[in-house]
């Protein structure tokens, strides 16, 4: 699902580049195999799987690791 929507490259097919924490991912797929329970560390592990790098980026609150992404162009368009 993740790698439907985002890239973990910019390419001529992706888009905006952006950063999105491991918590997030993690409520983005909640639920999509609901038999089986994912965790942060399963998300995490499939992040480094695909290629998908992780930031340290500075934000209001102070410094977070941060997965960057960039947003598939044509994701929509299926």
């Amino acid at each position: 699902m993740i790698g439907r929507y985002y890239s973990p490259y910019a390419t001529t097919e992706s888009g905006v580049c952006v950063y999105k924490s491991t918590l997030e991912l993690l409520a983005m797929v909640v639920g999509v195999i609901p038999t089986t329970p994912i965790s942060e560390h399963d998300i995490y592990e499939v992040m480094k799987e695909m290629g998908f790098a992780i930031e340290l980026v500075a934000q209001e609150a102070g410094e977070a690791f941060l997965w960057k992404m960039y947003t598939m162009i044509n994701a929509n368009n299926d």
